[in-house]
């Protein structure tokens, strides 16, 4: 399926794949918190759209670290 598409309904899927209901839920739980399927309130389940690919880091940036904290520090050779 595509991103943006929407999923069938737990029950539909259920009865496509021969699984039981519960089983289709959970499957549809998982995808969500994989971050493969958003559910819309009132709307219904969708393919999620992939992740933005992160540009490579510059080299002022490669020398930048973020501590737990919150706090930034620049790393400098000896």
């Amino acid at each position: 399926m595509r991103p943006g598409a929407r999923l069938p309904g737990e029950r539909d899927l259920a009865a496509e794949y021969g699984v039981a209901h519960p089983k289709a839920r959970r499957t549809t739980r998982e995808l969500r918190e994989r971050g493969l399927v958003v559910t819309v309130p009132a709307k219904g389940a969708f393919v999620a759209y992939p992740p933005e690919p992160k540009p490579d880091p510059t080299p002022e940036q490669k020398n930048l670290i973020t501590v737990p904290s919150g706090l930034l520090l620049r790393l400098t050779p000896h």
